[in-house]
């Protein structure tokens, strides 16, 4: 089934890089196969656990989308409301709720990519301007998503590589 994605060459690169297609290693590649007793180990020398680092990209992908879509919406605090407390370990219950949250709200940013009549390019009205004076579209959200997802994704496979675990 073709979608407005596959369609809309700019919608298509988007979808990619959200994905973590082409230049950078997508998401469940850099999770596959990570054992669950290292998922709260942070290694020597560096800041920040495996589980920290999905839950801070949940919880940054989902206010993306929140903010996006409504007016109402109250982000996090920053920065503190962006990073969970440290834990080790990381039950499936604490794990699997993270990687859930994370998948549908990127999800969500797809659904916009597949919706012809969603406007990427129109401003999201209740933001503020930007320093230049330009203001947020979906389509900045969704290239700040990947930009996002592709650091920490890559955070990720250091973190591996450090804990013998790549």
């Amino acid at each position: 089934m073709s979608t407005v994605a596959s369609r809309d060459p700019m919608r298509r690169a988007l979808r990619e890089l959200l994905r973590g297609e082409g230049a950078h290693v997508p998401l469940d590649a850099a999770l596959a196969g990570l054992p669950a007793h290292l998922r709260g180990t942070r290694p020597d020398g560096l800041p920040y656990a495996v589980w920290e680092l999905v839950e801070h990209m949940r919880i940054g992908q989902e206010d993306l989308v929140a903010y996006t879509l409504g007016a109402d919406h109250d982000s996090p605090p920053w920065p503190e409301g962006y990073w969970p407390a440290p834990r080790d370990p990381v039950p499936d219950e604490t794990w699997e709720p993270s990687l859930r949250g994370l998948r549908t709200s990127l999800a969500e940013m797809e659904g916009w990519l597949d919706d012809p009549s969603f406007d990427l390019l129109a401003d999201i009205p209740h933001s503020d301007a930007l320093p230049d004076g330009g203001r947020r579209t979906p389509m900045r959200q969704i290239v700040i998503a990947a930009d996002h997802l592709a650091y920490h994704v890559g955070q990720i496979v250091v973190i591996r590589r450090a804990l013998g675990a790549w």
